[in-house]
């Protein structure tokens, strides 16, 4: 299982929960990626908030 940030209990508990998707993707990425990648849930990126980043180090990003 990926390292969530939040963790996924705190993104339980935001005041504006996650959509369906949103949640179907945490609990699909929570299932298929080992515990070497890192699942960021609506980060604050030079002004934007992505819904997910992927990382993985040595590997590389990825931005949904």
């Amino acid at each position: 299982m990926p390292t969530f940030i939040p963790s996924l209990e705190t993104i339980a508990k935001f005041k504006v929960p996650p959509t369906e998707g949103e949640r179907t993707l945490l609990d699909f990425l929570g299932r298929v990626l080992d515990k070497s990648y890192e699942v960021y849930f609506t980060p604050y990126l030079n002004g934007d908030r992505p819904d997910v980043i992927i990382l993985r180090k040595g590997f590389g990003v990825m931005i949904i």
